[in-house]
């Protein structure tokens, strides 16, 4: 398997066994570290029993990091963009497993010869199967000049990334492109005939109640004050506090640590078929399913099996590191989200201690 990311959020997994790291260290750790700020989410039962923050959304300042504070959630805006993109399925916008050129409007998937044989649906999208490239996006400083969606699918300046482009035969294996998200992010659009963050808005922010969570990019002045800086592994803020990211659906979207534990409650719910779920179960079951044996579901890689069946996407733009976990039978579950590139060790050791603490499923 070729899912560049998924074996690190896997040793994230094993990590979280490993290590039981006191809950009252939390701020121990983050000084040796040298991560700045923490936001942190327990689910329980599948319900948010807690949410903390943890020291400052910029070193050296004042500012505390708060339940409010936002932070850029990196790879799992995929995970929001897979459950929108299955909302419209299941009402009838979109289909799963047709070739999605027939929607695209003036831009397409370019066929070549590994198209000839496979077409590129919207379920391989979602499940990094689609044989796209650009596995990730570096984001752009906040005083370059920031490309249209359109220039980075072709590759054009001032996109600093390569023209995304199908380099294996679509449906063979699975190896993870942020590249193609970016046509997921094309695609609703046409559908919706909306603008990307205002389609997200409607179809799964405000439905889920994710109040202060946005796609906007970049972001907007009146929420910038809200917001986590990022920061380098040395500890230093980044050049112009943050990088802004046209590619949305891959890595755009701006949410708290509670926000992001309300959506991965409503995708537990859906795949428990509760009354008034978000998704189908169908829906979510179809989320839950890799189309590649040893690959990932759409949006979000799936693990375990029966009591211990679990749903997690790490997340990693430029001074920013987060992960998010939940088991679907037990309602139990976790976001942590950090303002540093040194992130992942420590919510590895945050997400060891919980576990513990909560006796998640082995």
């Amino acid at each position: 398997m070729d899912c560049n990311r998924l074996p690190a959020v896997r040793f994230v997994l094993y990590c979280a066994y490993e290590w039981n790291m006191p809950m009252t260290s939390i701020s121990e750790r983050m000084k040796a570290l040298k991560v700045a700020g923490v936001s942190l989410t327990v689910i329980n039962d599948g319900k948010i029993e807690r949410t903390k923050g943890y020291g400052v959304t910029e070193a050296g300042a004042s500012g505390k990091v708060n339940s409010h504070t936002l932070f850029q959630a990196a790879s799992i805006s995929k995970t929001a963009t897979a459950m929108a993109a299955m909302y419209l399925v299941q009402s009838g916008k979109l289909v799963l497993d047709e070739d999605v050129n027939g929607r695209l409007h003036g831009w397409q998937v370019p066929d070549n010869n590994f198209t000839k044989r496979q077409r590129v649906t919207l379920r391989r999208l979602l499940s990094h199967t689609a044989g796209l490239n650009v596995s990730g996006f570096p984001g752009y400083c906040a005083d370059e000049q920031i490309p249209t969606l359109t220039q980075v699918l072709d590759g054009l300046k001032p996109a600093n990334t390569e023209a995304i482009r199908v380099c294996a035969v679509p449906g063979s294996a699975c190896s993870y492109s942020g590249g193609g998200f970016c046509v997921v992010q094309k695609l609703l659009a046409d559908t919706c005939a909306q603008h990307f963050p205002n389609l997200m808005d409607e179809y799964l922010i405000r439905k889920l109640e994710m109040k202060e969570s946005t796609f906007r990019q970049p972001l907007p002045g009146d929420l910038a004050s809200s917001a986590a800086v990022a920061h380098k592994g040395n500890g230093e803020p980044l050049e112009g506090k943050w990088h802004v990211y046209p590619e949305m659906a891959a890595a755009g979207l701006w949410t708290t640590s509670s926000d992001l534990a309300r959506m991965a409650i409503a995708l537990q719910q859906s795949a428990k078929g509760l009354p008034r779920s978000y998704l189908t179960q169908e829906s979510a079951k179809e989320m839950m399913t890799p189309p590649v044996t040893g690959g990932m579901g759409l949006g979000m890689g799936v693990g375990g099996k029966d009591d211990s069946r679990v749903l997690f996407m790490h997340g990693a733009n430029a001074g920013f590191r987060c992960v998010l976990l939940m088991f679907t039978e037990t309602g139990q579950g976790a976001v942590v989200m950090t303002n540093s590139e040194n992130g992942a060790e420590l919510y590895s050791q945050i997400l060891g201690s919980i576990a513990r603490t909560y006796h998640w499923p082995e």
